[in-house]
């Protein structure tokens, strides 16, 4: 490590300390062009440049860190903060998941905790962006539909001789009870879209953040989707919350929760693409 490049981070450490994100970031861009191997200065110039609300910056920083140190925490999980202040809530939460579970992988409990509630905050966004999409998408159709309605009425009448105003008045009269019947169509749809669309959180499994359909517990009382735990244990053969041993052998199935499970998903069949 150059130790001019280290006394400039040092700097800019303590000049973020002091909430001075601008000076900060012009001592790791200097340390920057003495020691461009140094992950931690994009960290460092991403936190800065997050504070100050340059999003770009703030990937560009993440991206050119993660192609040094692909496994890097921090670089993930800023740029999903600032995929996220961008709109981007689909890549924002592969990030922020990506960041979780290198947390777990390398049993960064300092980190563990804050990128698991980011992952909990990405997912909740994601389904709420995508739910008014939904939306959107289905009153873009209603109105699509109607005007098709109305296009077929207009034609159908353009073919009707003149003075056959029985003809046209039928016509007419057919088409309005059509339009009337697709509005109730849509109306109940749109009624039933009120419901609020939420997961509750003990559906969702704390390793992979999905909803579980296999659920097991363990000799400690917490829950799991089967899938995930036993790949967790492949891994590590501990429990990634508690970091306690576990084995497979000590997995019993959850019947209560998996019954509950299977009840929610059966009447809200959306649920599974949350």
């Amino acid at each position: 490590m150059n130790p001019q490049a280290l006394r400039l981070k040092e700097e800019g450490n303590a000049l973020f300390a002091k909430r001075n994100y601008a000076g900060a970031e012009s001592c790791y861009s200097q340390a920057l062009v003495i020691d461009p191997a140094m992950t931690s200065l994009y960290t460092n110039r991403a936190m800065c440049r997050f504070n100050m609300k340059e999003y770009n910056g703030v990937i560009a920083d993440c991206d050119f860190c993660l192609s040094l140190d692909g496994e890097n925490i921090k670089a993930n999980y800023f740029k999903s903060k600032a995929l996220a202040e961008l709109g981007d809530t689909e890549t924002a939460n592969t990030h922020a998941q990506r960041a979780y579970d290198i947390c777990r992988k390398t049993d960064d409990r300092k980190s563990l905790d804050m990128t698991h509630t980011w992952v909990l905050n990405c997912r909740s966004e994601w389904w709420r962006v995508r739910e008014r999409r939904r939306k959107r998408e289905a009153q873009d159709l209603e109105r699509e539909v109607l005007e098709l309605l109305a296009k077929d009425r207009d034609e159908t009448l353009g073919s009707v001789p003149e003075g056959d105003e029985f003809e046209r008045k039928a016509i007419w009269e057919e088409s309005e009870k059509k339009a009337v019947q697709l509005k109730s169509i849509f109306e109940r749809a749109r009624k039933d879209d009120d419901r609020e669309r939420e997961v509750p959180p003990w559906l969702v499994d704390d390793i992979s953040f999905n909803v579980m359909v296999d659920p097991v517990i363990t000799s400690s009382g917490r829950s799991y989707d089967r899938a995930a735990i036993q790949a967790a244990i492949h891994a590590n053969a501990v429990d990634p919350v508690t970091r306690e041993p576990l084995t497979k052998e000590e997995l019993r199935p959850n019947i209560v929760l998996r019954q509950a499970c299977d009840w929610f998903l059966e009447n809200n069949g959306w649920a599974y693409d949350w």
